[in-house]
C-alpha cells in the first residue's frame, strides 16, 4: 500500500494540470509516508467543510484566527462530540441539513447501488494577505489527518 501511495504522490509531481481561471498555482501535499505532516498554512481567516472533525485538529487550525474570521461546516454527528471551547473558536458553525443528503450512489458489483449519505467533502479554505487558498483532499480535519500524520493523505492546493 505504502509502495502504491508512494508511486501516486510522484506522479502528482511530474503531471501537468491546466489552472482553473484566476488560480495562479496548484500544489500538491501528501501525509502519512513520512514523519512530515502537512496542514494547510493559516492566515486570517478560515473556513472548513470536513464530515470528521476532531478537537485537536481544530484547535491547531484556528490557532491565532479571531472567531469572527473562522467558520466550520460539518455534520451533525462529527460536530456533537466536540467540546463547547473547541466550537467557540468559530463565530459560525453550521451542520449540513438532512435535506441536502443523497441518497445516489456508485453501483456495487454485486449488492447493486452503495448507498452515500451525508457530507464527504473536505475543503479548508484560507486568506493571507491578498491570496486565497482552498485546499481538497481526503483529509478531513482530524488529528490522524492533519496533526499526527498517521493517515495517509492527498491535498491539492489551489492558490488565487
Amino acid at each position: 500500500m505504502k509502495d502504491m501511495v508512494t508511486s501516486l504522490a510522484g506522479d502528482l509531481t511530474r503531471a501537468e494540470w491546466d489552472k482553473p481561471e484566476h488560480i495562479r498555482s496548484i500544489s500538491f501535499a501528501v501525509n502519512g509516508l513520512t514523519d512530515d505532516v502537512w496542514r494547510p498554512r493559516i492566515g486570517g481567516t478560515l473556513g472548513i467543510i470536513s464530515p470528521f472533525v476532531t478537537d485537536e485538529a481544530l484547535v491547531t487550525l484556528s490557532r491565532g484566527i479571531a472567531p469572527a474570521k473562522a467558520c466550520l461546516l460539518s455534520r451533525a454527528e462529527g460536530l456533537a462530540f466536540l467540546q463547547p471551547e473547541t466550537l467557540a473558536r468559530f463565530d459560525q458553525v453550521a451542520v449540513l441539513d438532512e435535506m441536502a443528503e443523497t441518497e445516489d450512489g456508485d453501483e456495487g458489483e454485486e449488492d447493486g447501488p452503495i448507498t452515500a449519505r451525508g457530507l464527504h467533502a473536505k475543503a479548508f479554505i484560507t486568506e493571507r494577505y491578498s491570496s486565497t487558498k482552498i485546499t481538497i483532499g481526503s483529509g478531513n480535519a482530524t488529528a490522524p489527518a492533519l496533526v499526527s500524520g498517521n493517515n495517509v493523505e492527498v491535498f491539492a492546493i489551489l492558490s488565487g
